[in-house]
């Protein structure tokens, strides 16, 4: 599959590309921090204690049940009306729209590769891979609110989360040598993205162990983590744009 698609060198212009990209950044991020705004000042059911323990094994349920209504993660904006409206259709583009994005990165990655660049085009196929999963669950993701679908939403979740830090660091690593002197407000890109890249494994971590239930700290450590992740996945989808129209 790879192959064939791999004979293309682009589908979009550079325009386009742009356009998609920016217009994928502010899906996801507008889509995330409206719904967040809209469940955290709308009061009513969304303060009242929710126990989703009937969804767990027994020995999951202190994991589940949240007396002062659900955290802030970025999936609680999906559970109430009218921000899980807000927060299907603008997840739902956005998923659409980062298969896209990653399709495109990937053949104007892999024209610029060289034969004897085996470790890149490895890099690179990941790269596909990961963008095709995290865009197809980001869409799936609505499909299963946490309250109603808890297991199928943190499947979905972590097929989103887990893909995301890998991709930050194939793409980093598939275009080392293409953007080596490629520079944004004179930094080096490469740099930028190498760490970006560590910003975003922390994050992830932080997400998974920074809950008060599991490592003993506060739950905030956990949902600090799981916007830490969102944004710097964003500012690394965004680093392709310095290179449009320029590394020809």
């Amino acid at each position: 599959m790879f192959e064939l698609i791999g004979k293309r060198s682009n589908f979009l212009s550079d325009k386009a590309l742009k356009l998609l990209i920016y217009l994928a950044a502010i899906m996801i991020i507008g889509t995330t921090v409206l719904t967040q705004i809209l469940l955290q000042t709308g009061g009513g059911v969304r303060d009242e204690p929710i126990d989703l323990s009937d969804q767990v094994p027994d020995m999951f349920d202190s994991l589940v049940i949240f007396p002062d209504g659900l955290p802030g993660w970025i999936s609680s904006g999906g559970v109430f009306p009218p921000e899980n409206l807000i927060f299907n259709i603008g997840l739902k583009i956005g998923g659409i729209l980062y298969i896209i994005i990653g399709l495109e990165v990937f053949l104007r990655t892999n024209s610029k590769l060289i034969s004897s660049s085996g470790k890149e085009k490895k890099y690179n196929s990941i790269s596909l891979l990961c963008t095709t999963l995290a865009g197809l669950n980001l869409f799936m993701l609505t499909f299963f609110p946490m309250d109603k679908s808890l297991i199928f939403h943190l499947i979905c979740a972590f097929s989103i989360f887990i893909p995301v830090v890998i991709w930050t660091f194939t793409l980093f690593y598939s275009r080392k040598n293409i953007d080596a002197e490629m520079k944004f407000r004179n930094y080096n890109l490469n740099s930028i993205r190498k760490n970006i890249a560590y910003l975003c494994l922390f994050s992830f971590l932080l997400m998974v162990f920074g809950n008060h239930r599991i490592a003993g700290i506060s739950v905030v450590g956990s949902v600090i983590g799981e916007w830490g992740l969102m944004f710097t996945s964003q500012l690394q989808v965004l680093t392709f744009i310095p290179i449009l129209g320029k590394n020809k």
